[in-house]
């Protein structure tokens, strides 16, 4: 009986390993830049896009400061959160469909409009 329970836990001492190695091969294809857009999701050392999102949306901050003013950054702020939280609910949605989508193309729109909003509220637009 002690050689059987052996040799059962050397059967699952195998299919943690093979688990192992499988998990390991993902992520390295991912950290690899092999996975298209869904690496922008992440934010780690190991992600070369992984902090151009949130550098893009503090430029256009620091613009819409230095352009029209501290209100009219607040005003992008919080436009922008406005829209995060849609494209949030958006995505989310989406993979509970199974559909992975791209968060670029939301991401692109967003700091669009929301700099639209900001410059027309500000009378960037008026002549």
């Amino acid at each position: 009986m002690d050689d059987n329970t052996s040799k059962n836990k050397r059967q699952v001492l195998d299919a943690e390993i093979v688990g192992q190695e499988k998990q390991r091969d993902w992520q390295r294809e991912r950290y690899a830049g092999q996975q298209g857009f869904s690496g922008v999701w992440t934010f780690s050392p190991m992600e070369r896009s992984g902090c151009l999102g949130p550098a893009v949306t503090f430029a256009l901050f620091l613009i819409c400061i230095g352009q029209f003013g501290i209100l009219a950054g607040i005003g992008f702020a919080v436009f922008y959160t406005i829209g995060s939280i849609l494209g949030s609910v958006h995505f989310t949605r989406l993979l509970m469909e199974g559909r992975p989508s791209n968060p670029w193309a939301w991401r692109v729109g967003n700091w669009t409009i929301s700099l639209l909003v900001t410059i027309w509220l500000a009378g960037g637009f008026q002549d």
